[in-house]
């Protein structure tokens, strides 16, 4: 099969140095992340930019200089060097998108990813690019280490970590394999996050919570230790534990009642809560964390106050929402989530919360009703049906 890059037809030929550098660029950028640098020539190069070939060992001393101008002018699909381990968990997702490089094309990773070259100073390139990933990656640790050196192991976890970032590109690149080939980015978040916190810890920014952290001991298993509940304010970086949440909780309540339940979109979910948790939300969703993992959340949702012209006395309300993973339920951790939210709600104003639960859904009314929550009123429907034709 021919993997060589067609070259652009009828592109004009540069007439200036600049001009003529970025045709070069452009075009072994394509060749050399397609066919690798040993199968690229100098010759193709030139003949895609559709300059004359002196001009590469004029402008680049030759083709180790120009893969080396092409390496260190495509952009690093691990974030910035301040980046936090959920900063280069989003980026790389972001940068597997099929849009994600319009000016370069091709993943970044590949150029370093295509098969080998016997060059010295190409092998030093490489593992050059390499290690400043590492370097990366480490550093994205060193907050929650408290700045830390870091020690050989750490720095093998991370070459650990790039090399299941390496792989997952070549995966579906170079060697597609299904369903890690056609497979959505974000589907690929919780695998990622969860190989990542095995290797070198939670993918998760260090910043101080706006309603504090909590720490609560609730009585485990018979015999077992009390399980260590940490409740805080969440963040961007929980907002894959929230969709995950949201969807599971979908689900079980799908089970329960088909007719009145779905199960949304996980991007429509994940783009809620990216907007809840940006600056000027007035929405307030908490984390549960036990043993470092988001377990459960509540989201606190504040009403608007009814309008002038109706008779109920204004009373600043919220809905509230909670949500337990399944196997972690009876461990106290609802109970813990609740009470920080009506803490949390008493301190913004509000004097009652509301807790919607249907008919059906027995175990959620079993749980408020156990937190003192009581009936406010009556909702009563009407099935009407579909509308009648014409």
């Amino acid at each position: 099969m021919d993997t060589t890059p067609p070259a652009p037809a009828g592109e004009p030929r540069p007439r200036d140095a600049e001009a003529t550098r970025r045709a070069l660029l452009r075009a072994a950028r394509g060749r050399f992340t397609v066919l690798g640098y040993d199968r690229t020539t100098t010759r193709d190069v030139a003949h895609d930019a559709g300059v004359n070939l002196m001009l590469i060992n004029r402008y680049f001393g030759g083709k180790p200089g120009l893969f080396q101008a092409v390496v260190a002018a495509s952009p690093d699909p691990l974030a910035e060097d301040e980046s936090s381990r959920g900063d280069i968990v989003d980026d790389f997702l972001d940068g597997l998108r099929p849009d994600a490089w319009p000016e370069f094309g091709s993943h970044p990773m590949l150029l370093l990813l295509r098969d080998s070259s016997v060059d010295q100073e190409i092998q030093d390139l490489r593992a050059l690019a390499m290690d400043k990933a590492v370097d990366r990656i480490v550093a994205s640790g060193r907050g929650e280490s408290g700045g830390a050196a870091p020690g050989p192991e750490t720095r093998l976890r991370a070459q650990l970590v790039l090399a299941l970032l390496s792989g997952v590109v070549a995966l579906r690149s170079m060697a597609p394999v299904e369903p890690l080939a056609s497979v959505e980015a974000d589907d690929l978040r919780s695998a990622l996050e969860d190989a990542i916190d095995a290797l070198i810890g939670p993918a998760r920014r260090s910043r101080a919570s706006t309603t504090g952290e909590q720490t609560v001991a609730r009585s485990g298993a018979e015999g077992s230790p009390p399980v260590q509940i940490v409740v805080r304010a969440a963040e961007r970086d929980d907002v894959s534990a929230l969709v995950r949440l949201r969807v599971a909780n979908a689900e079980a309540h799908v089970r329960l009642d088909p007719v009145v339940y779905r199960v949304p979109g996980s991007e429509a979910v994940r783009e809620h809560f990216q907007e809840v948790l940006s600056a000027g939300s007035p929405v307030v969703v908490l984390v549960a964390e036990v043993a470092g993992e988001v377990v459960g959340m509540v989201e606190l949702v504040p009403l608007p106050d009814p309008p002038d012209h109706q008779i109920l006395v204004p009373r600043r309300a919220a809905d509230v929402h909670t949500v337990v993973l399944e196997g972690h339920r009876g461990e106290g951790v609802g109970s813990a989530l609740l009470t920080a939210a009506e803490r949390t709600a008493a301190e913004r104003g509000i004097s009652v919360v509301h807790a919607g639960i249907f008919a059906r859904n027995e175990g959620a009314a079993r749980f408020y009703s156990s937190a003192g929550f009581r009936p406010r009123g009556t909702l009563l429907s009407k099935e009407l049906g579909p509308p009648s034709a014409g």
